[in-house]
This record gives C-alpha cells, structure tokens and sequence, in this order.
C-alpha cells in the first residue's frame, strides 16, 4: 500500500500546483473520487476447490482519486488511478478535443464504446457488482469440469468461462478498460461513440498484428419517463494460450427506463450476442435490472429495493453451460451518491453436476 499512498501524495501535491499555475494557464481543476468498501461471502469451500477459502471477508473494491483539466472550455484531460487491495493501477487517462458538440476526439484509456451496462459507472449502477463475482467460482466449475468424463464449459487462457453475460463480455476484452482513440458526438436525441483499441486491457501494448474497433449509438426517446435505447458493436483480437491470434465480434442491445435518484421505477436492460473467442463458437446472453426508488426525508433521503436475472449460454454448440444469476437486493441513499448497498448474489448452473453458488455482500459508498 506504501506506493499508493505516495501516489496519492503526488497526485495532491500535482493538483496543487496546478491550482496555483490557474491566474496564467487558464485552467479549472476538480477532483473526483470514490471509495466503495465491501464485505462478502462466498458458499464455496475448501472442499470444492481443494485450498483454502475464506467464507467471508472485508476488501477495498474501489479507492480511486481523480484530477479532472478543463483548458479553455473546449479541451480537458482526466487522470484517474485505482488504489484498492494495495494495487496501484491506471483506471483512465485521457485527453478529450471538444472541437464540436458534434464532433470530438479523445485519445488515452478509458472504457469502450460498447456494453450500457459496463458503461453506467459503478457510483450510479443500482447493483453492487456488474458481473458474477463470487470467489472461487471459476475454481468450483473447473475442478467439476476436469473430473467429468465429457467436459463442458470454455476455458480462455485455461480460465473457465461461466454462464454469465458480463463477465463473458469482459474476460475476452470486448468491453471494459483498454488505450485508443475514439470520435464521438451528439446530434441532438442521438449520440454516437466510434473507435479503435489495442485490445489487451487496461493500460497494455498491443500484442497482436491487429487492432481492436468498438462503436456505440444511442437515442433519448421523446417521452414522460427518460428512456434510452442502444446499441453497441465490438470487434476483438487476442492472443489465446500465447501463442494463437484469434479474433471475433459482439453486437449488443439496451435500453434504459428512468434514472439514477429519480422517484419512482429504473430498468437497466441488455442483450448480447457475439463470438466465444476460446472455441470460436457463438454465445449470447441476456442481463437486466428492476429498481424501485422511494424518496424520504432527513439524514436518509432514499430507500430503493431492486431485483436482477442474468442469463448466458457461453457455447451454443453445447448444452449444460448456461447459467443463471440472481441477485434481490435493497439500497439506502444519503447525501448525493453515498448509500448503504445489500445484495444476494445467486448463481445457478444448468447442468446439474455444478452445484449452485451465492454470496451475500455489503457496500458502502461515497463518491464525488
């Protein structure tokens, strides 16, 4: 933790001097930040992986602090590094030409243009985890896996893939963090976001002859209740076992009904469907979210009870690697972006040699 905390150090101590520098250089300067603590469980054992395995424990899930650079009202940069569990890592780094509200560059890291639901930064997603992140789940299924006469599930890079749509999604790279260029805009109701990646994650070099492209356009829907539809496009190319070039393309569809904070009912819908980048077969999956939020007075200003189904057939060539998660849930808001975070993470195969997994965990947020 003692390279984070200088880090941190540094990142102050950089903002301040760029404050000071703000009479001559015409720069504005925020920070941003959050800090989610999280407590969680986990109903796989000793037993199922052969190791040990805490049934519960405390993690830092994100502990971030940005510094975000407006220049002239027209070009701004953000950096923004992750500091959780004692890692220091690069989150996003990127500089942004606001040539026109219709058309803009930006050139760094940043998420791609592709999934709504991995683009809803977490401060605002009414879930805890995007993805099914029970631990030792992957250990679970693969020591099941190797033990069958007739293995089912994929494995990239020796990795088990579950049935789950998110996290299919981002362990092959097609959303998520990675470095490129993008040009994007708003033409009234509509926006557009179109780029190319290296394809390698968070803070990489390419390490294929090709690049990766992802593209995403939505609309805002004239109607009462705010309501965006999408669609998004990613192409990919990876090095699978270190020694293979492969590559595929997901397509994605959304919708969004509602809002972070506003009174009343907030759905969060997506569909996918593309190339499983292990087998080159094809997967798909399909993932939403129901919320329900209740206003309230004092030092509690919000209750909010919510409901998730995800469902994902990582191979449609066989049958038995589906799986299914469901999560209930309830959230209690405080000031702005703080809230208290309780869900119920239930993962259940379709085969039934995989036993079902959950996890209980608890958050709690504040962000700026």
């Amino acid at each position: 933790m003692g390279r984070g905390l200088l880090a941190i150090v540094g990142l102050m101590a950089w903002s301040t001097a760029l404050v000071s520098a703000q009479a001559v250089s015409d720069v504005e300067i925020g920070l941003t930040g959050r800090l989610q603590y999280q407590f969680n469980t986990t109903s796989v054992g000793e037993a199922e992986i052969g190791e040990p395995i805490a049934a519960s424990t405390f993690e830092t899930r994100r502990v971030r602090l940005g510094v975000n650079l407006t220049f002239a009202d027209w070009l701004s940069a953000l950096i923004e590094p992750e500091y959780a569990l004692g890692r220091l890592q690069l989150r996003q780094a990127w500089v942004n030409l606001g040539i026109d509200p219709k058309f803009e560059l930006r050139f760094g890291q940043f998420k791609k243009p592709f999934s709504a639901w991995q683009l809803t930064s977490s401060v605002i997603h009414p879930l805890i985890e995007r993805a099914v992140r029970i631990r030792g789940l992957n250990e679970a299924l693969g020591a099941l896996d190797d033990a069958a006469s007739t293995p089912l599930l994929s494995r990239l890079n020796e990795v088990v893939l579950p049935g789950e749509e998110q996290e299919l999604l981002e362990r092959m790279g097609y959303s998520s963090y990675d470095m490129g260029t993008v040009a994007h805009g708003e033409l009234g109701r509509f926006q557009y976001t179109a780029g190319v990646f290296n394809g390698t994650g968070s803070d990489t070099r390419d390490n294929t002859d090709g690049k990766g492209f992802a593209a995403r356009v939505t609309m805002q829907l004239p109607v009462r209740a705010p309501l965006t539809i999408g669609a998004g496009v990613s192409r990919q190319e990876i090095m699978l076992d270190g020694e293979e070039e492969v590559d595929g393309t997901a397509f994605e569809v959304d919708a969004e009904l509602g809002g972070f904070r506003r009174p009343g009912i907030h759905v969060l819908g997506e569909a996918m469907m593309g190339t499983n980048l292990a087998v080159d077969e094809r997967m798909m999956g399909i993932q939403g979210v129901v919320s329900w939020f209740a206003p309230a007075s004092g030092r509690i200003e919000g209750f909010e009870p919510l409901g998730r189904l995800s469902w994902a057939d990582p191979n449609g060539e066989i049958d038995g690697d589906e799986g299914l998660l469901v999560t209930p849930g309830f959230n209690v808001y405080f000031v702005g972006r703080t809230r208290l975070m309780l869900n119920w993470d239930v993962f259940v195969p379709a085969d039934d040699r995989f036993e079902t997994v959950h996890a209980m965990r608890a958050q709690a947020q504040v962000a700026f």
